[in-house]
Formats: C-alpha cells, structure tokens, sequence
C-alpha cells in the first residue's frame, strides 16, 4: 500500500513540496490529486469539493531525467 493514513491539508496560496524515499507513495499521491489515478479507499477535497477524475482546475508536472541531448552540461543547467 502507497498511501496508509494520510492527510494533508495545504492553505490557499501556500507552497509545499512532496519529498520522500523512493516508493512512499509520492507519485501515488499526485497521481489521485491530477486525477489521473482513483484512490482505493478515502477521498480528496479541493476548496470543500469532492475531487473526483481529471478538471482543470488541477495538474501536475513530472521531474524530468533525462538531460536535453542537444544542449552542453551547462546548458542543460539552464532554463534559458
């Protein structure tokens, strides 16, 4: 089981991150949040409402891997 008793409750404007071990359940989590995935068991709230499936009112971007192969070291570094 990826996620066993967990809450989180996140303020408006507020800023976190999800850190952790590999296989804590990290990507599960966003995964059921976007909407991508449907919990086993509990459920989700945003803003007091039952999130349930894909909106737009949500998302996520995965963490890359993978350098840009046509970039140098440095600029693979780089957002510009």
């Amino acid at each position: 089981m990826a996620l066993e008793d967990f809450s989180l409750s996140i303020a408006a404007e507020e800023f976190i991150s999800i850190v952790g071990p590999s296989s804590c359940g990290k990507s599960t989590f966003l995964d059921i949040v976007s909407g991508l995935s449907k919990p086993k068991a509990g459920t989700i709230h945003i803003d007091g409402k039952l999130a349930s499936g894909l909106a737009l009112d949500r998302g996520f971007i995965m963490q890359g891997y993978a350098p840009f192969p046509w970039r140098t070291v440095i600029g693979n570094d780089s957002y510009d």
